[in-house]
């Protein structure tokens, strides 16, 4: 539980430092990038590799897998997946 809190605030201090971005399915598919690059200690070079789940903590994976909803009104939002926290 402590590393999925420490991902939340690590997301929310990234969208502190840009200003965060207005649309809700674009925030969730920013947070993916993050958790992404966090948990695989590589940057991300091709949105298809947010599908590779491998680095991705178990306890984390269910909400990691609905950020990245194909639909943007089933994606789950940010203030959510703190909440799950």
């Amino acid at each position: 539980m402590a590393e999925r809190t420490n991902v939340i605030l690590k997301i929310n201090t990234h969208k502190r430092s840009y200003g965060g971005v207005k649309n809700s399915g674009w925030n969730s598919i920013l947070d993916c990038c993050l958790i992404y690059e966090i948990f695989s200690s590589t940057k991300l070079a091709k949105t298809e590799e947010l599908r590779n789940t491998t680095s991705i903590p178990k306890s984390l994976l269910p909400d990691y897998q609905r950020l990245l909803s194909s639909m943007p009104s089933r994606r789950l939002n940010t203030s959510k997946l703190i909440d799950n926290s």
